[in-house]
């Protein structure tokens, strides 16, 4: 993997996995937290 990117991931939301969403700048987390922010609105 690219370890540049994983750190620059890290930095940003704390996690290393993909995918990871940001809306508006405010980190959301993977696709399942990005369903229960869906859900949630």
């Amino acid at each position: 993997g690219d370890a540049v990117g994983i750190r620059g991931l890290r930095a940003a939301s704390g996690r290393e996995t993909v995918p990871q969403v940001f809306i508006d700048g405010q980190h959301v987390g993977g696709s399942d937290d990005l369903s229960a922010w869906f859900a949630a609105k």
